[in-house]
């Protein structure tokens, strides 16, 4: 007759609750190896983007010192376009008041040829019909009054002629005036757009170089904590054994 085992309590008999224990030692094991090996790879992709963005502020801070030395020029460039513009409007302003004044002495000058015309005309006249004794001793001067009345009418025609060119190229001139006053203020508007308050970008730049590079390593910052998280997850799974977990 086999005598009953006697069950040992020191040793663990299958089936009792070690075997789940180790078990969910080992998936929690593994869950935290995933979760390390996320957070190294959340880690790599923001360090390398914070890498790539600090890659494009240090190009781009040259460019916009360029473009900042570009726009200086062109500001500079109008300047002189402005003030050519400027004498060009004062040369056709004082160009039209010369005309003007021409204009006017011109029409001076033909009312002086008519009255002219007319006092020969009327010395022709009384030349002619001036009668002493029934002789006419001053007939022989009414051809030279009537030369003379007919060169006043001719000059008087001549400078009207010339009061009526002098108009039209005076409101021409005007017009020249008024248009390169109006592209003189444009310019200088394009000007003052482009030069703003006229502060130079060259001695912000550093500082906008130092703030951008400060807010890449405060994004930087949760990346590498990742990384340097991840690591030491994975270093510690690897030194631990399930049984010790």
């Amino acid at each position: 007759m086999t005598s009953a085992r006697i069950p040992d309590p020191s040793v663990p008999e299958a089936g009792s609750e070690t075997v789940p224990r180790v078990a969910r030692v080992g998936t929690r094991g593994r869950r935290r190896r995933q979760v390390a090996w996320g957070l190294v790879a959340y880690g790599l992709v923001g360090i390398l983007l914070a890498v790539a963005c600090g890659v494009l502020v240090l190009r781009a801070i040259p460019m916009l010192a360029s473009i900042d030395r570009q726009r200086a020029e062109i500001v500079r460039a109008l300047d002189l376009t402005a003030a050519s513009i400027g004498d060009i409007e004062l040369g056709a302003g004082r160009a039209g008041g010369s005309l003007r004044s021409a204009a006017e002495s011109a029409r001076s000058a033909a009312t002086l040829s008519d009255d002219l015309a007319g006092t020969m005309s009327s010395l022709r006249d009384t030349s002619s019909d001036l009668s002493i004794l029934g002789s006419h001793p001053f007939a022989a001067l009414a051809d030279d009054f009537d030369r003379v009345a007919s060169r006043a009418n001719a000059l008087a025609s001549n400078m009207t002629t010339l009061a009526g060119s002098l108009d039209l190229n005076t409101t021409d001139f005007a017009t020249v005036s008024a248009d390169a006053t109006a592209l003189r203020f444009q310019v200088t508007s394009l000007r003052d757009a482009l030069a703003g308050d006229g502060a130079d970008l060259g001695g912000s730049l550093d500082g906008l170089l130092l703030v951008a590079l400060a807010i890449l390593l405060w994004l930087a910052a949760p990346a590498i904590a990742s990384l340097a998280l991840g690591i030491a997850w994975l270093r510690a799974t690897d030194g631990s054994s399930p049984a010790t977990l």
